[in-house]
């Protein structure tokens, strides 16, 4: 490794050399540029663009080289040709003087006419250097662009650059609208296009997009709605999105407009409130000035408190919390209620009437004035019109439940239904599906709702007290609105209440008052707005409905403030070639005679490696899993772009097993991986199989690849200063015996190798442990060989030894000569600041004294707790059941669901994966679930053999070039694989150097941690 770096370093003062006198001699020749105005010339852009491509390469973006070529390309371009493409900076914009329009107000008649509009580049095609078709999307609506060389007299240079403008820029574009050679599909005028004589980017993404808008707005639709979602920015500017949100604020708007002209007064009700409206077990706490609060159910007792205060007539449209666990597709933790409550002059069935015709009123109005939204929605989510009758039928609930025995309808429990028990959903869609059989509407009235399915305040019917005078209304077999009479005298109400064990305190003493002071017979209702759009769009899924849905999955921890990297010259965000944000330098190497030199770029991954060590990037960004590409088996590969790093193995048919998350930055999981796997398939290195990752990785994977996804292995950690073993009567027992049997434990420091005694006793110990171990056994599983001893400046040695004991004389007590033999090691591996430590080995040696493992682990996760680590890992175990990705592209896939979990409990049974280790619970550990994921139709038997294979030694691809990082150099000796049992031939004391140069060599995590892994008690080895 030294001669790779003095390599670089010849080549990095050779070349500064070179830029210094370059640099230097342009200093003296430069004329003084100006940035001249778009209305000049349009060439002040290239001042926007250098500026740009500056900041681009600070941040290391994939496009900088090309855009920089482009770039300089176009500057030697005619300037009459250069006014007509580049990048507008923020004194152009206010210089332009034009009126862009709207794609909108285009027709048939604007063929012949120029127009500049700004839009965002929706797709591109580009059929040749000369000829460039463009989409150019507006919200909800399109149009194609094309540049021809020919036909706008564009230049090669403007051909060449506006290639490079990446999807979702924002552009500014001038041209003439011409009747295209062919109808155009794939834009919403299909009779025109714009012959593009110009073209500016205002602004652009400066990162790898994680879905992409055309993608999402296509007829396949092969996003999946999780991914969506998780991207709902991007998401948002969609057309049908667009035109969802559009038919949302028609809905309320309508909803104002027939409310207000019958003498409705809207109101704005105070979302926190003393105490719970509805039920305690579904609202919010908040804190507030030292005593509870709670976040408004409904705003239902105020808008009654106001009909107390003569308003008579009140409706609101505002947010609604529900704290209700509940991830079904149908509900939400906070979504907009539309409320109305009014006075009463007979019964409660004027505002039955009132409500039906309001909403007769919003369906009528969306269908006639938002036709165009509707199509246009449709392409995302087809569904038949809503259909409704003048006549809404009013079906009494008893009607409704006869309705469905009658058809043959039964509850969950095989049951006919009872006529006083709510509804279930399946039963609610049931009745919906007879409704329109008979009636032809998906509209209706259910009436007449039991008592034990309304709250407290829900006016009883006069004849029968187990009924009330509430309704609900449906659209296609779902509730979409729940109103009634409210109980208005206080009497009734307190009596009411105390039936139900509710106590009239808090919130509720102010809510009785205005009864006690006199108020008039009312009723209302609550309508759901995200529920009510759902079903009349089909939807599927309620959140699509909500701007930024929240429900029990919303709203992460908040994220604390990142530490620093324990390396920080080796930051992904910053390599060591990328100049810094802040002072605008790169960093110096020094050659020889103490003179310093910038690093320029590498070139190979082996220069990216002497700059950038692996072991650093595990300890910056490493999870358990990715000290496997530690051993030999695993090559690395480096990015030249960002330093990031990724290990895998070639595996038998074809396959590499590509293991743990991206050692990068976060924020660029998507760039790095998009980069090896591109990698991998241009080099034809083999079919890729990923596993043990993150939740956010199998997100990318499954969202943007389509990969299939699917966990049966999670990390199991521990936060180590909330250690329960101490509290533990069996483990404490079994260290106070350890004591007494004279076993001592010594703990190092970080860094610090034990002595050449203890090493050669710990050798001679583990060959003993791997003679134990076979023929009765069974296979191994692993990820790592057992080689303690690499990387030691990240590592942490635990061990426990007894003394040799000698008599001085029959009289006298022994002596303690030194240690006889080491009973127990336990290896502490430096992860991420996130990560903590990875307990990577813990070797309890053949004839230890009991409890011997339990104190040694325990002196470990001690040391782990005073280096202030938040979390330590004992690696991944086996899960007993096998989790599927929903939005994985799995659902549905019952064939081979069933074939995955089969194979995996087979193998489960075979390797005795599910012996779980009892000591790591008792210490509070909890599961991680981490990730496989494999493209699709990638995956099938021969995959799975693949994989365990890999898993027991026997996958390595010999054929294949499984060198650390290509062709990276190895300070540590080779050693034979392939063995029956996965352990012979190891030299684990064959390093002796600076572990930062070594490149691949241990293993970690996984599945050998919870199999029959390093450890004969009840912690596994990784």
């Amino acid at each position: 490794m030294s001669v790779l770096i003095d390599k670089i370093k010849n080549r990095l003062s050779h070349d500064g050399k070179r830029s210094k006198h370059h640099s230097d001699t342009n200093k003296s020749t430069s004329p003084t540029a100006s940035s001249p105005s778009l209305a000049s010339g349009g060439t002040g852009s290239t001042a926007g663009s250098k500026l740009l491509s500056r900041g681009l390469q600070e941040r290391g973006d994939p496009l900088h080289q090309k855009r920089e070529e482009d770039d300089k390309v176009a500057e030697n371009d005619l300037p009459e040709f250069r006014a007509r493409y580049g990048r507008l900076t923020l004194t152009d914009l206010e210089k332009d003087d034009t009126d862009p329009i709207n794609i909108s107000s285009l027709s048939s008649e604007s063929l012949g006419k120029t127009v500049v509009l700004r839009a965002r580049v929706h797709a591109k095609r580009t059929l040749s250097a000369k000829l460039a078709f463009y989409v150019f999307r507006q919200q909800m609506y399109t149009i194609q662009g094309v540049l021809e060389e020919h036909l706008t007299e564009a230049s090669p240079s403007m051909c060449r650059w506006a290639e490079r403008i990446p999807l979702e820029a924002i552009v500014r574009v001038k041209g003439e609208l011409k009747e295209p050679k062919e109808p155009v599909k794939a834009a919403t005028f299909h009779d025109l296009e714009l012959a593009i004589h110009s073209i500016h980017i205002i602004a652009e993404p400066n990162e790898v997009l994680p879905i992409s808008v055309y993608e999402d707005d296509s007829a396949k639709r092969t996003i999946t709605d999780r991914t969506k979602l998780d991207n709902r920015i991007l998401d948002l500017r969609t057309p049908p999105s667009q035109a969802l949100f559009r038919l949302n604020s028609a809905l309320c708007s309508l909803f104002r407009s027939f409310l207000i002209e019958r003498g409705f007064i809207e109101i704005h009700t105070p979302k926190l409130q003393a105490g719970a409206t509805e039920s305690g077990a579904s609202v919010f706490t908040v804190e507030y000035f030292g005593r509870d609060a709670f976040l408004a159910q409904s705003p239902q007792l105020p808008k009654q408190m106001c009909i107390a205060a003569d308003m008579g007539r009140v409706f609101e449209i505002g947010p609604v919390f529900r704290a209700e666990n509940s991830n079904t597709h149908r509900h939400l933790t906070e979504y907009t209620g539309l409320d109305i409550e009014m006075a009463l002059q007979k019964n409660y069935h004027e505002a039955l009437h009132l409500l039906t015709d309001m909403l007769k009123f919003i369906f009528a109005g969306i269908y006639k004035s938002y036709r165009n939204e509707i199509e246009v929605l449709k392409r995302a989510f087809p569904h038949d019109d809503l259909v409704w009758t003048d006549d809404v039928p009013i079906i009494p609930f008893k009607e409704g439940v006869r309705m469905l025995t009658e058809s043959g309808w039964r509850g969950d429990d095989g049951e006919p239904l009872s006529e006083y028990e709510d509804l279930g959903t399946r039963d609610e869609i049931r009745l919906g599906e007879l409704v329109k059989e008979k009636y032809k509407t998906d509209f209706y009235v259910l009436d007449k709702f039991p008592a034990d399915a309304r709250p407290f305040y829900a006016m009883l019917d006069f004849e029968d007290d187990r009924l009330t005078n509430s309704f609900d209304m449906f659209v296609r077999g779902q509730e979409i609105l729940t109103g009634g009479q409210r109980i208005h005298d206080p009497n009734m109400l307190l009596s009411r209440m105390k039936s139900l064990y509710i106590q009239p305190v808090g919130a509720l003493e102010e809510y009785m008052q205005g009864f006690k002071w006199g108020c008039p017979p009312h009723a209302g209702a609550g309508i759901g707005l995200e529920r009510i759009m759902m079903l009349m769009f089909n939807l599927g899924n309620i959140r699509f409905a909500s701007l930024f849905p929240r429900d029990p999955r919303s709203l992460p921890a908040p994220k604390e403030l990142e530490p620093m990297l324990r390396h920080p010259e080796c930051d992904t965000l910053c390599p060591p070639w990328v100049k810094d944000e802040v002072t605008g330098d790169v960093q110096r190497l020094e050659i020889e005679g103490g003179e310093t030199v910038p690093v320029l770029p590498p070139k190979t991954m082996e220069e990216v490696e002497a700059l950038m060590p692996f072991t650093h990037m595990i300890a910056n960004y490493g999870d358990a899993s990715n000290t496997s590409a530690l051993d030999e088996r695993y090559s690395v590969w480096r990015s030249l772009k960002n330093g990031a790093a990724v290990g895998y193995s070639r595996a038998s048919g074809g396959y590499v097993v590509v293991v743990g998350d991206p050692l990068c930055h976060p924020s660029q999981y998507a760039e790095v991986i998009d980069e090896f796997l591109t990698w991998l398939k241009t080099d034809k290195i083999g079919k890729p199989i990923w596993i043990l990752v993150c939740k956010e990785v199998e997100g990318i994977l499954s969202g943007h690849y389509e990969w299939r996804c699917l966990s049966c292995v999670a990390e199991d950690r521990i936060d180590p200063k909330v250690n329960r073993a101490h509290a533990d009567a069996n483990v404490m027992k079994k260290v106070r015996h350890a004591k007494k049997e004279d076993v001592e434990v010594t703990t190092l420091t970080q860094g610090q190798l034990p002595s050449d005694e203890i090493r050669a006793l710990c050798e001679k110990r583990m060959e003993d442990w791997k003679e134990s171990r076979k023929g009765d056994k069974g296979k191994q599983v692993h990820l790592t060989d057992l080689n303690p001893w690499t990387d030691y400046e990240h590592r942490t040695y635990v061990y426990a030894t007894t003394p040799k004991k000698t008599p001085v004389d029959e009289t006298q007590t022994s002596k303690h000569l030194g240690p006889e033999t080491v009973h127990a090691l336990v290896v502490l591996t430096q992860l991420s600041p996130a990560h903590g430590f990875q307990v990577k080995w813990a070797l309890e040696f053949p004839g230890a004294p009991s409890g011997t493992i339990e104190a040694t682990v325990l002196g470990a996760l001690d040391k782990a707790s005073e280096a202030g680590a938040k979390s330590v890992t004992f690696g991944a175990g086996a899960m007993a059941n096998v989790i599927v990705d929903d939005g994985a592209g799995l659902t549905g896939k019952g064939v081979l669901v069933k074939m995955l979990q089969h194979s995996y409990h087979a193998i489960a049974t075979e390797l005795k994966l599910l012996n779980k280790s009892e000591f790591r619970h008792k210490m509070g550990a909890v599961e991680d679930p981490i990730w496989v994921c494999f493209p699709k139709r990638s995956l099938g038997p021969r995959g799975i053999k693949a994989l365990l294979n890999f898993f027991q030694d026997e996958g390595a691809d010999s054929s294949g070039d499984n060198s650390p990082v290509t062709s990276r150099e190895s300070s540590v000796d080779s050693r034979g694989r392939g063995s029956t049992d996965g352990w012979s031939k190891l030299n684990p004391f064959s390093f002796k150097g600076d572990s930062s140069s070594t490149l691949g060599k241990i293993r970690s995590k996984g599945s050998e941690s919870q199999v029959n892994g390093v450890v004969e008690a009840d912690t596994r080895g990784r």
